[in-house]
């Protein structure tokens, strides 16, 4: 199976999208030992099928040693993030389907970020929903701790100057929410390696199998930094396409193309 290149500056993360087609490339004898032992415990066609796109990607990207990576995958297609030398990454991919997103947010989520999911209509608040807690469980895996901590800690909400967000570290962060298909919502957390480090640069996105650099939906992006009163709180960069939750439709297809990087 052939290796993609990765070319890094170092604040830039490469995420690839695997759809349900990258079973086919999946190997059993590509694995680890340890994956191996893993993959004839599986059990369940839905469980197996996650397994096989998600280490097909793992597998047929086959990052650097030593560059750090996080791995995701939902409903028959899988997220491999891959951060630069020194900060740490972590990414999460859910499949977005009909489900009662207060009633959940009421157990999970803080209360200003249950304000926030109340006040907006019906496939609105199933889509912010979603960008919620994606954006939580790759907090967890970026900070390495439990989903329980990573729900009540690191949050997202909104006031009167716009968007805001938390996380329980004190080294500057970034995250990036996107959403590939109406489907799907992605998100990616990267931590600085020190309070000297950038967290701005790129999410570079790639789908796989193939070699397509798709435009996905961006659906929010935050940052907190050491360098603020309040560690670890900062406001969403300004610009309006990364600070909204949009509405509107996600699109149709997953290889459209951005018109610029």
């Amino acid at each position: 199976m052939p290796s993609i290149n990765l070319t890094h500056t170092p604040d830039t993360v490469a995420v690839w999208l695997a759809t349900p087609a990258a079973q086919a490339l999946f190997n059993p004898a590509d694995q680890s030992s340890e994956d191996q032992a893993r993959w004839r415990s599986q059990r369940g066609e839905r469980r197996r099928l996650d397994w096989m796109v998600s280490r097909a990607l793992r597998y047929g990207v086959s990052p650097p040693p030593g560059l750090p990576v996080s791995l995701s995958h939902s409903n028959g297609y899988a997220a491999l993030a891959v951060a630069g030398p020194g900060f740490k990454v972590g990414v999460d991919l859910e499949h977005v389907r009909q489900r009662d997103a207060m009633s959940i947010a009421r157990l999970a989520y803080s209360s200003r970020e249950c304000a926030d999911l109340a006040a907006l209509d019906d496939r609105a608040r199933l889509r912010h929903f979603y960008a919620l807690w994606t954006f939580k469980e790759a907090c967890a895996k970026a900070l390495n701790i439990n989903l329980g901590q990573a729900l009540g800690q690191c949050q997202i909400w909104r006031d009167g100057e716009g968007w805001h967000a938390a996380a329980p570290t004190d080294v500057d962060w970034s995250a990036e929410v996107l959403s590939p298909a109406a489907h799907l919502m992605l998100a990616v957390v990267r931590l600085a390696p020190g309070n000297d480090a950038a967290t701005t640069g790129r999410v570079v996105q790639h789908e796989w199998p193939g070699e397509d650099s798709p435009c996905w939906e961006k659906v929010l992006r935050v940052q907190g930094s050491s360098r603020s009163c309040a560690p670890t709180i900062g406001p969403a960069p300004a610009r309006p396409d990364e600070v909204t939750t949009s509405a509107g439709a996600a699109p149709s297809r997953l290889s459209g193309r951005c018109a610029t990087n």
